[in-house]
C-alpha cells in the first residue's frame, strides 16, 4: 500500500508529455508567476491518500490511465490514424473523468458545501439543521466530483470532437486543472454564465504541447470538415488564445515542454490571473437565491472555429433565450422538420 500513497489527480503518464526527460517538468506558479524548471513529475498535482487509504478509487483510476497511457503513446509517434474508433470514444469519456478528478473539482464542492451551512445556520437560528449538514468532507466530495465527470458525460454526449494539431512554433501548455470549459458563444452575446449543457459548449484538453483534444457544440460551430478527425493549424495567435483559456482555468500551476516555446504569462491581463470561484447564498422574499461566478472569459478568437448560420444571428443576451440549453434547442429543431 505504501507505494500508492502519493496519489495523483493529474496522472504522470500524462504530465510526462511535456517533459523532455520524463522525469522532470517546467512549470509556473499562477498566484505568483513564478517559474521553476526540472520540477519532479511524482510530485506534481498529488496528495497523501488523495482518493482514499481502501485504494479502490486509486485502483479505478490506474486502469484508466493504463488505456489513456497507451493512446497518448499512439499520438506521441505523430498519427491521428493510428487511434481506433474505440480510441476516441475512450478520449472521448476519460476527458469528463479528467475533469472531475482534480483537487480544484473537490474543493470548489467542500467550499460550497461550507457555504451552505454557514447560510442555513445564520438564516434559521431557531431550526436544528444539524441532520441536514452538507457534506465538508473532502474525500466524500473528491468522490462526489468524480461523479459530477460523469454525469457531465452524459450532458455532453451529443457533442461532437476534432483534434487539433500544432504546426506552430508555440507549445501548448497545460495545468492541474487541464480539461478547460469555455462558450464562445455566450461571450459573443454577453452571458458570462454557461455550463456544459448550454449552446455553444467548448471542451479544450491539451493532450501534448502537439496535439488539443476538443469537444464542441457542433450544432453552433464548424471547425474542420466532416471527413476528418483533425485539423492542423498555423497561427501562434491561435494557439496563445487556447493557452489563454487553459491559464484561466488553472487551479495553482501551469505545467509545459519549454518556457521559451510559450508566451509570457504576464501578458494575460490581472483580473483573468487572480478570479477565484465562489458560490454565495441569500435568502430572499422568492425562495433561496444561489449567486457563483465562472472562471473568467479571455476574449478568445481562432482562425479555425467559425460559428454557424443558426446561432450567428442571435446579437445579444436577453431574457427571451433563457436558459440557452442545447436539449431546448435540440427538440425544437426536431419538431420543424
Amino acid at each position: 500500500m505504501s507505494n500508492k500513497k502519493n496519489q495523483h489527480f493529474i496522472p504522470q503518464v500524462y504530465l510526462k508529455q511535456f517533459s523532455s526527460d520524463g522525469k522532470s517538468i517546467e512549470l509556473c506558479i499562477k498566484k505568483t508567476l513564478e517559474y521553476r524548471s526540472n520540477a519532479a513529475i511524482k510530485k506534481q498535482s498529488s496528495s497523501n491518500y488523495f482518493y482514499g487509504k481502501d485504494l479502490e478509487i486509486e485502483n479505478f483510476l490506474g486502469s484508466m490511465e493504463t488505456d489513456f497511457g497507451a493512446i497518448l503513446r499512439k499520438l506521441s509517434r505523430g498519427s491521428i490514424e493510428a487511434l481506433s474508433s474505440d480510441d476516441h470514444e475512450f478520449l472521448f469519456g476519460y476527458t469528463f473523468l479528467q475533469w472531475g478528478r482534480t483537487e480544484a473539482g473537490a474543493m470548489d464542492l467542500v467550499s460550497t458545501a461550507k457555504e451552505l451551512n454557514n447560510f442555513v445556520e445564520e438564516t434559521f437560528r431557531s431550526v436544528d439543521t444539524s441532520e441536514h449538514r452538507a457534506i465538508e468532507d473532502r474525500l466524500e466530495n473528491v468522490k462526489r466530483s468524480i461523479s459530477l465527470g460523469n454525469e457531465m458525460l452524459n450532458t455532453c454526449s451529443d457533442l461532437d470532437f476534432i483534434y487539433v494539431l500544432n504546426d506552430t512554433p508555440v507549445d501548448f501548455i497545460t495545468s492541474d486543472c487541464p480539461v478547460s470549459l469555455y462558450n464562445q458563444f455566450h461571450e459573443r452575446i454577453g452571458k458570462r454564465t454557461f455550463a456544459f449543457g448550454s449552446i455553444g459548449a467548448q471542451i479544450f484538453f491539451p493532450l501534448s504541447p502537439r496535439v488539443m483534444f476538443l469537444i464542441y457544440d457542433n450544432l453552433c460551430y464548424k471547425i474542420g470538415t466532416r471527413k476528418s478527425k483533425y485539423i492542423h493549424i498555423s497561427n501562434s495567435d491561435d494557439v496563445r488564445n487556447l493557452n489563454n483559456i487553459t491559464f484561466i482555468n488553472a487551479n495553482k500551476a501551469l505545467y509545459f515542454l519549454n518556457r521559451r516555446n510559450i508566451s509570457s504569462f504576464e501578458s494575460i491581463p490581472a483580473i483573468e490571473r487572480t478570479t477565484s470561484l465562489y458560490t454565495k447564498f441569500q435568502y430572499t422574499n422568492s425562495g433561496l437565491f444561489i449567486s457563483s461566478n465562472q472562471p473568467p472569459l479571455c476574449n478568445a478568437r481562432f482562425s479555425f472555429i467559425h460559428e454557424m448560420d443558426r446561432t450567428k444571428h442571435i446579437k445579444q443576451y436577453s431574457q427571451s433565450l433563457y436558459p440557452l440549453l442545447r436539449k431546448a434547442v435540440l427538440q425544437s429543431i426536431h419538431r420543424n422538420r
